[in-house]
């Protein structure tokens, strides 16, 4: 169990460590990363609205539904006026230059000394059928509608994944109240029968020792589902702080993109290469 539970820590350093990308904390190092506060076993206060209202603001999820239905909007408009009616202003004129050689010519048609054919006209069309431009429309139409849908879709999954994640919140906090019961019952027995031992100075039989021994697993079994309990509460926060898109912020982080002069040579070019692979 022990051998296990170190194997679980270092792989669970290695795993953060990769993560956070830290060039002084390379994934190949032999340094544990540990945390520098207990567990959480405090009762936190949430209202369900606030929690919604908040993943709603930053998740970015609703931000590119958003951009999606902007996008459909636009395309649509265009197709729409495709369908319309066409009506245009053109308006024409010459300029000539009548020179004996090439150079004067061009002078005196930048001096627009010689204007000539003046022509202008209202030219208006309109589609027999327009079959094309109206089935693009249609489905310009369509696709702003699935962009909609789309947007209620990513709302509502940001629901029920708030409201999930606090009922979690919610239902590890009691769980540590039972775990800790369980706890302190399971020392009670083991101190019970150390006192009964002392009193009745009986020493040792195989069924004592038998007794003993169990008891003393299960308080250790219910002192690991203490620390259990307490590790599935803090968790159970952080994801609610992960649903509502307020983990860097609640954690003082720093989410900054640099701009491109910012970044070093060889990251540059790198980029640049992948800009290339795109195109």
């Amino acid at each position: 169990g022990v051998l296990k539970a170190q194997r679980a820590l270092r792989r669970a350093s290695d795993r953060l460590k990769l993560l956070m990308n830290d060039p002084t904390l390379p994934v190949g190092s032999e340094r544990l990363l540990l945390p520098t506060d207990d567990a959480l076993d405090e009762p936190l206060a949430y209202s369900l609205v606030d929690e919604i209202e908040t993943a709603i603001e930053h998740r970015p999820e609703v931000d590119t539904a958003l951009l999606d239905i902007d996008d459909a909007s636009i395309r649509s408009v265009v197709a729409e006026n495709g369908v319309l009616p066409r009506l245009d202003l053109r308006v024409q004129a010459a300029m000539r230059g009548l020179e004996e050689y090439a150079g004067r010519a061009y002078g005196e048609i930048a001096q627009n000394e010689f204007l000539d054919d003046f022509l202008v006209g209202l030219f208006f069309e309109q589609p027999v059928g327009n079959r094309g431009p109206e089935a693009e429309y249609r489905r310009r139409r369509l696709e702003r509608m699935r962009s909609v849908i789309a947007y209620r879709r990513v709302v509502q999954g940001i629901v029920l994944e708030v409201k999930n994640a606090l009922d979690d919140v919610v239902t590890n906090y009691r769980l540590i109240d039972q775990a800790r019961a369980g706890r302190i019952a399971a020392a009670e027995s083991v101190r019970t029968l150390l006192v009964e031992k002392k009193l009745t100075n009986t020493g040792y039989t195989v069924e004592r020792l038998n007794v003993e021994l169990t008891r003393q697993d299960a308080l250790a079994a219910a002192e690991r589902a203490e620390v259990r309990a307490l590790i599935d509460y803090n968790t159970a926060i952080a994801r609610l702080h992960r649903a509502t898109g307020t983990t860097l912020e609640r954690n003082r982080i720093n989410f900054v993109v640099p701009d491109t002069n910012q970044l070093e040579p060889f990251e540059r070019s790198d980029m640049i290469g992948r800009e290339e692979l795109v195109r």
